[in-house]
């Protein structure tokens, strides 16, 4: 199967990396104040809510792939 044809997969650190920039570009200026106005007159459309879907899919995979098997139970001290 080539490259073209798998479907894109981010890793946690590319994820990571995206929402450190939104964060950054959200707490310039007043960029967080003018896109919450664009927002909230901004309409819902099919388009909208499907990309918003596929977004929020998309970052539920990432994180879920990115998690880490669970570790060895810690060991309980032994009573004397």
């Amino acid at each position: 199967m080539s490259n073209r044809t798998r479907e894109h997969r981010p890793s946690l650190r590319q994820v990571q990396d995206c929402v450190t920039e939104m964060r950054r570009w959200l707490a310039t200026d007043d960029n967080s104040a003018v896109l919450m106005a664009h927002l909230r007159g901004a309409p819902v459309d099919p388009a909208w809510l499907s990309t918003y879907r596929r977004l929020r899919r998309d970052l539920s995979r990432s994180v879920g792939t990115a998690r880490r098997s669970p570790g060895p139970s810690p060991a309980r001290p032994s009573a004397n």
